[in-house]
């Protein structure tokens, strides 16, 4: 049975997904790589890098499958025959808080709230989904760790 996979970005269709290469870990940030053809030569690389794309993979039940992403790179490989080849890298928004370092000082703050406060610096949707009530810590610091470590390990610590 051939499953369809498509892929959706700011250029609409001129895109098309030739391969799909990639990886999800538990406690991970998800990575894919993407291979692409396309009729146009000269594809600006800022009209999709930190923009959104989406990969839509029909399920063997009929079903569909979404993986959302940022585009993290981009760039040509080169020509095929009449087509031109490109190669996307896919990663979630988290991504971009692995890009930032930090040194603070948090006090009489719970861990949802201190990631609140860390990560809705970046401007994407972020939902807390929890079962139990957490304690205020004294203090907190984040010394020189990336955004997305810190926010990791305190999560880590906490069980959630």
């Amino acid at each position: 049975m051939t499953r369809r996979v498509t892929i959706r970005t700011p250029l609409g269709e001129q895109l098309h997904l030739r391969q799909l290469r990639g990886s999800e870990e538990l406690s991970q940030l998800f990575s894919f790589d993407i291979d692409l053809l396309s009729e146009s030569r000269d594809i600006d690389p800022k009209a999709l890098l930190g923009k959104a794309a989406t990969v839509e993979i029909e399920t063997e039940g009929g079903g569909k499958r979404y993986l959302d992403g940022l585009v993290t790179r981009f760039g040509m490989q080169g020509q095929d025959h009449r087509l031109y080849s490109y190669h996307l890298r896919l990663q979630p928004w988290l991504w971009v808080a692995t890009r930032r370092q930090d040194f603070r000082i948090f006090q009489f703050k719970t861990v949802p709230q201190i990631v609140q406060e860390v990560l809705g610096r970046y401007g994407y949707p972020l939902q807390l989904k929890l079962t139990r009530a957490y304690r205020a810590w004294d203090y907190c610091v984040q010394y020189g760790e990336s955004d997305f470590d810190f926010v990791s390990r305190l999560l880590e610590h906490e069980g959630a």
